[in-house]
Parts: C-alpha cells; sequence; structure tokens
C-alpha cells in the first residue's frame, strides 16, 4: 500500500467592497500517494454558476483546467451554500488567483497521514422545508411563499441529519484536516443582512480552534432542508447557535475515530444532463391553479384597516365583542336584538376576509411560482441545447467513498445513492463539481413544492447520475 500524503491550505475570498459579519474562506484538501494527486476545494459560496452566484458557469470548467495545469489528477470543488446578499466576494479572476495559489501552497507541503471515517448526527436545527399537506401536495418553506395555514399541514417528510466526518492526521497524531458534510440551506444568516460564511463557517471556527487542524465543510443532499427557525422573524436572526451545534457533532464524531493507513483512487465519468421541456404543461396548471383561486375570492366590506380592530374584539371577546356583558344583558331584557345581529353581520365578514386573506397567500405562491417558471424556461433557452456536458466523480479514500453531484439534491436522493453503493461509508457531495439547480427523484416532480419548478433539468436527470453512480461504485469497488 502506498503511503497517503496529505496537505492543506486556506485563502481569503471576502469582498472588499463593503462590511462583513465574518470572513468567507476558499479551503484546499491535496491527497497523494506518489503517483496520482486529488485536490479537494470547498468555497463560501452559494453556488458556482447558475445564475444566482457571483461565480460564472465558467468557474469550475476553467480552474479545473487550471489544477489539472498544476499536476492535479483528480478535482472536486463544491462550496457551501451561504445564502448572502452580493458582493460575497472578490471579483472571480481574483478568486480563481486565490485558490490556485492555495492549491500550489498546499500541494508543495504533502505530509504522510493517516485516515479515519465515522458517522455523526445532528437533528438540532435542520428541517425539511418541503411541507406535506392534508391534500397529498406540497409547500415549501421559501423566502417568497407565505407558510400554509396550520391547519393544512400533513407533516414533516425525511431529512438526512447525517455528519460524515473524515479526519486526516498527521504522523504524531495529530488531526491535520478535519473534512465532514451535512445537508441543511445557510438561510439565516444575521439581522444586518451583511455577508457571512453562515453556519457552515461558525462550524469550521469552532472546529478549527478545538482540534487545531483545517475544517472544511462540503454540503450533502440538502436541496430541501433549512433551518427550522428560518421563517421565525420574533428576534433577531443569527446563525451561531446552529454552527456551535453542527461543530460540537464533529468533534464528538471527531473523538470515536481511529485514523489507519489509507489507499486512494478514483474515477470520473463525462455525463449529458437533460434540460426541462415541459414549461409549457407547468405553466398551465400554474395559470389554471390562479384561476380557481380568483374564484374563490368572495365580495367583503372590510378592508384591513376596518378588519383589524374588528377582529381583535371578537378575539378578545367572542361572547360580547360589541360591549360589555350587561349591555348584551340589558338589550335580551328589552326584547332588542341589535348588539346580535350586528354579530351575525361582523362575524360573516369576518370569515369573508380571512377566507380572502388565506387565497391572497395562496395567489403570493402562485405568482411566485410562475415567475420562477418563466425565468428557467428563459434561462434553458439560452442553451439552445436539449442536454448539457456535466461529469461525476467518486473519490476513494481507504473504507470511504466520496460521489459528486452538480445539483442541489434532496434528502431523498442521499438515501437512495448510497443504499445502490456496496461501499458502507459512501456520502453524496452536492453542489460539487457543476451546478444545475435542484436534483430531485422523479416521482416527486408534480408534487407542487418549490424545488421541482425552481428546477432547469427534466426528470430524466436522475437515471443519467444514477447510471453513472453505479458505473463509479462498480469501478471503485472492483478495484479495491
Amino acid at each position: 500500500m502506498k503511503k497517503l500524503l496529505a496537505g492543506v491550505s486556506k485563502v481569503d475570498i471576502t469582498t472588499e467592497e463593503i462590511d462583513v459579519n465574518d470572513r468567507l474562506y476558499a479551503k484546499v484538501l491535496v491527497l497523494g500517494d506518489g503517483e496520482n494527486t486529488t485536490a479537494f476545494i470547498s468555497m463560501d459560496y452559494v453556488s458556482m454558476g447558475g445564475n444566482i452566484s457571483e461565480l460564472s458557469d465558467s468557474f469550475f470548467p476553467d480552474i479545473k483546467k487550471e489544477a489539472q495545469n498544476e499536476g492535479v489528477d483528480c478535482f472536486v470543488c463544491g462550496v457551501t451554500h451561504t445564502h448572502t446578499p452580493f458582493p460575497m466576494s472578490l471579483p472571480e479572476d481574483k478568486v480563481k488567483e486565490r485558490v490556485l495559489c492555495g492549491l500550489r501552497e498546499a500541494m508543495s507541503d504533502l505530509q504522510p497521514v493517516t485516515f479515519g471515517c465515522a458517522f455523526g448526527k445532528n437533528n438540532d436545527f435542520l428541517n425539511n422545508r418541503t411541507l406535506k399537506l392534508e391534500d397529498g401536495t406540497y409547500w415549501s418553506i421559501a423566502q417568497a411563499y407565505p407558510c400554509p395555514p396550520d391547519r393544512n399541514i400533513a407533516g414533516i417528510p425525511y431529512a438526512d441529519d447525517t455528519v460524515g466526518v473524515l479526519r486526516f492526521d498527521k504522523e504524531n497524531g495529530e488531526p491535520l484536516c478535519v473534512m465532514f458534510t451535512f445537508g441543511c440551506h445557510p438561510l439565516v444568516g444575521y439581522a444586518n443582512n451583511l455577508p457571512t460564511a453562515n453556519y457552515p463557517g461558525i462550524a469550521e471556527a469552532f472546529i478549527e480552534k478545538n482540534t487545531g487542524a483545517m475544517a472544511m465543510m462540503f454540503q450533502s443532499c440538502g436541496g430541501d432542508v433549512s433551518e427550522i427557525d428560518y421563517k421565525n422573524y420574533d428576534h433577531p436572526k443569527s446563525c451561531d447557535r446552529h454552527g456551535l451545534s453542527l461543530g460540537n457533532t464533529v468533534l464528538d464524531t471527531l473523538k470515536t475515530i481511529k485514523t489507519h493507513e489509507a489507499d486512494i483512487s478514483f474515477y470520473t465519468k463525462d455525463i449529458s444532463l437533460p434540460l426541462r421541456q415541459d414549461f409549457e404543461r407547468v405553466k398551465e396548471k400554474v395559470l389554471e391553479k390562479r384561476e380557481e383561486l380568483i374564484a374563490r375570492l368572495k365580495g367583503c366590506a372590510l378592508n384591513f384597516k376596518s378588519f383589524l380592530p374588528l377582529y381583535m374584539k371578537y378575539l378578545i371577546s367572542p361572547d360580547y365583542p360589541l360591549g360589555y356583558k350587561y349591555e348584551y344583558i340589558r338589550e335580551e331584557a328589552r326584547n332588542e336584538s341589535q348588539l346580535k345581529n350586528q354579530d351575525i353581520i361582523n362575524r360573516k365578514n369576518i370569515e369573508k376576509y380571512l377566507s380572502n386573506l388565506e387565497v391572497m397567500e395562496e395567489l403570493c405562491r402562485n405568482v411566485s411560482t410562475l415567475s420562477t417558471l418563466l425565468w428557467h424556461q428563459r434561462h434553458n433557452a439560452a442553451f439552445n441545447s436539449d442536454t448539457l456536458p456535466s461529469e461525476v466523480t467518486g473519490v476513494k479514500i481507504g473504507d470511504t467513498l466520496l460521489i459528486t453531484a452538480p445539483v442541489e439534491p434532496l434528502s431523498e436522493i442521499s438515501q437512495a445513492i448510497t443504499k445502490l453503493s456496496p461501499i458502507e461509508k459512501t456520502l453524496v457531495l452536492g453542489y460539487s463539481n457543476g451546478y444545475f439547480h435542484y436534483g430531485a427523484l422523479p416521482e416527486t416532480y408534480n408534487n407542487g413544492g418549490y424545488e421541482t419548478v425552481e428546477c432547469m433539468l427534466a426528470e430524466g436527470w436522475y437515471d443519467v447520475y444514477k447510471s453513472a453512480a453505479l458505473e463509479i461504485f462498480d469501478n471503485l469497488y472492483r478495484n479495491d
């Protein structure tokens, strides 16, 4: 067995244009065995392209080519998916320059290491944001959507709370690098809305402080997962608690790992991912739903100014909302019913207004859904192609296999892919080696969730990805 070698570095990629909450980094881990070199890079970005990032679609292929020119045989580049307003980082050319400098630094300082991997669990703050409703459809907790009425929520689908922890130790037993995976959108940030590495950065800094090693996170299958308090507005937003919780889980798991000698191998499969073609059909359904919602609106005498004080009266005193109890008693004694009659009128108007409010909330969702759908239709049309080239890379380190996914994989993807692997310790690195927005299972495409609308790939993408994964599993397992 060849000796496993490793080198690390981290470079600051934070914007110089505005103030920030904390620094953003690109972390580099280089592994070698004397013959081949594998580089892992994790960056504090929302994505590598896809028209939603400061990075362009050309960033990954360009930096991969540069890395190969530096002598890298296998290249894995992912993002932590932190969501903050732009600008977050330096200009792309400067980021590329700094990342390549970090790569050279890590490659120039390789040292023998041992390796180990273990799994932890953290369900402290993650939540599947695509809620199942009583009618069998799904409603996502998204920024542009109000939440559905409580009575309509039937349950919360599965969210993968696995924390994969990879430990690389120096010859003296001290950790050189801690790589970990976790799937959950970093959305909360801070109330001032300034750029931040979010909870992944908090976790990494906490791990580094307690171990002396470089810590780097790769997102896993968290496309439909966000923090449970993401939509809470009754306290200032802060991601500190989430980061410390995740960091503690990694540290606890790290203690259980016994490192050992390990070899490394890799396999990359080039693929073509099919672009979505059913925009007109889905758009028609969205517009049909809009007409259905509009038909549910009721004529109502109230506006918000008159509704709110009236509604509060009936909440505070449902039996005697328009006066004191003695006023109702006196009216009844006089065989009068003006107060009760007005109550009947008011309750009907309040009921109509509340019903219209629910329709309005659903219309907000409908408008946002249509806007997103049209955006993707334009985005896909610009490619002037039915498919786009991509790749899937597998890296086997000892008894552990890492496989990339160039999408935001939903939680069920993690279950489906890891079950196919003959290697027990298999981890999916989502948001890696390209970016094609959400990756959902084919059977979920018509469930009404945000992720299957915010989707540029056709249902057949999963069969292409699954086939590539099986080929990678077979190759790396057979050559074990």
